[in-house]
């Protein structure tokens, strides 16, 4: 632990630290919990954008947790060609943390130290039924738990010193269920993409086979994602770590919400 820091810090601190941080925050707020990461600096009339970094630096650094495993896969996404991002996918009862689009859909599932595998059979099973290739992306500490549960088709993706390494890779996906994709689309989605006017589910799948769906599928999420991957791709110079999927959702201008002059 740098000499900076308090020696009273340990991982339960950083996670509240994490908790306690939003891009949304008053420069007053940053100020305290600056003070907890830097106790001896003042920090009072630093500009919110250089408060947001230091708690991102440091967060960057020691934080395991779902946001930094996020930004991590972002990165190793966001300069590939012709591949859509999205963060926080519904399917069914799940919501799975990151998914890419590239002809192929692949889901990833995040299970960080403070997370547990109780509902991850619930989680497997959705994610089989809807994206072709799936992965697990979690820590040393899981490995062993996860073998056990682990779907034959998923792979694995291991977080460890604050780098995201691929230790199984995936196998395609052979159950998926044509209906349960359907479910997924909005109304408007399968009105649009479907020669069905009324998007009725039960009438698209007699009119059309599960190799077509699947194929409409992919090309509904890719289009309902594309322009608020293609912004923070865009931005990404701009966002700060912890702040990815919070402009991913919004697509504001980052200089709009850390309030730097243009």
């Amino acid at each position: 632990m740098p000499d900076h820091l308090q020696p009273s810090l340990d991982y339960n601190f950083i996670a509240q630290i994490a908790k306690n941080y939003s891009p949304l925050q008053y420069a007053i707020e940053l100020v305290d919990l600056a003070r907890l990461v830097h106790p001896v600096e003042d920090h009072s009339k630093k500009p919110k954008f250089e408060l947001q970094q230091l708690l991102n630096k440091f967060l960057l650094q020691y934080y395991n947790g779902e946001h930094i495993l996020k930004y991590k896969l972002f990165n190793q996404f966001m300069n590939r060609k012709n591949i859509t991002g999205a963060f926080e996918i519904r399917v069914n009862e799940s919501r799975a943390d990151f998914l890419t689009i590239n002809g192929y859909t692949s889901c990833y599932e995040i299970k960080t130290a403070r997370d547990n595998f109780n509902k991850f059979e619930k989680q497997s099973n959705d994610y089989l039924q809807v994206f072709e290739f799936n992965h697990l992306v979690t820590v040393e500490q899981h490995l062993e738990k996860a073998k056990a549960l682990l779907p034959q088709t998923f792979g694995v993706w291991l977080f460890d010193k604050g780098k995201l390494k691929q230790i199984k890779k995936p196998l395609l996906n052979q159950e998926l269920q044509a209906k349960i994709q359907l479910q997924q689309l909005t109304l408007q989605e399968r009105r649009k993409y479907f020669t069905i006017p009324t998007g009725d589910i039960t009438t698209i799948l007699q009119h059309y086979n599960a190799i077509t769906v699947n194929k409409v599928f992919k090309i509904a999420l890719k289009n309902r994602y594309a322009s608020r991957w293609q912004f923070i791709v865009t931005h990404q110079a701009d966002i700060l770590p912890m702040d990815i999927q919070f402009f991913f959702n919004r697509n504001i201008y980052p200089s709009n919400i850390y309030q730097i002059a243009s």
